[in-house]
């Protein structure tokens, strides 16, 4: 499992005004296979979740990364993050 600092989404959405942050009712009934977009270092990204345990998340990246180089994470990568890091849900 790969570690590394995921953006708050609330303040993603004060440094871009398009950026709409999920509420919380939306964010609770997150479960297996619901897929959200965080971000890392400038890069938004997709990924499925497998497992929900109160704030944290554990899900799997759904999408090709460009800046991989940066950060170390790549497509089918297992990651964890908080709810708070969600900024966007499929």
């Amino acid at each position: 499992m790969k570690t590394t600092t995921f953006y708050y989404a609330k303040q993603l959405a004060r440094e871009n005004k398009r950026i709409k942050v999920p509420p919380s009712k939306k964010l609770d009934e997150l479960d297996f296979g619901s897929l959200v977009k965080v971000s890392v270092f400038m890069e938004k990204f997709w990924v499925k979740i497998i497992k929900v345990e109160n704030d944290n998340v554990t899900g799997i990246i759904d999408c090709a990364l460009r800046n991989h180089f940066w950060h170390g994470l790549k497509f089918g990568d297992t990651v964890k993050f908080r709810l708070s890091n969600i900024y966007q849900i499929y």
